[in-house]
């Protein structure tokens, strides 16, 4: 895991849980599977650019609220 990956993952799963979203509805109303919002929010993955911007439009966020801090 990469210090940005364990970052990203602490702040969509903050994010995420605040909006009172479920990790399979926020897979759903971003476009991808609750399976990877999971591997997303365990840090074993680290998303795309169209992944980020499709997260943080279903949250109701700037994409740079969920990557804010970073480097």
């Amino acid at each position: 895991m990469s210090p940005s990956a364990e970052h990203f993952a602490r702040r969509l799963r903050i994010a995420r849980r605040t909006s009172g979203m479920t990790q399979h509805e926020l897979g759903r109303r971003a476009g991808i599977s609750g399976s990877q919002v999971y591997r997303l929010e365990a840090a074993e993955r680290e998303p795309r650019l169209s992944t980020l911007v499709s997260l943080a439009r279903a949250l109701d966020k700037d994409p740079g609220e969920l990557v804010r801090g970073l480097g």
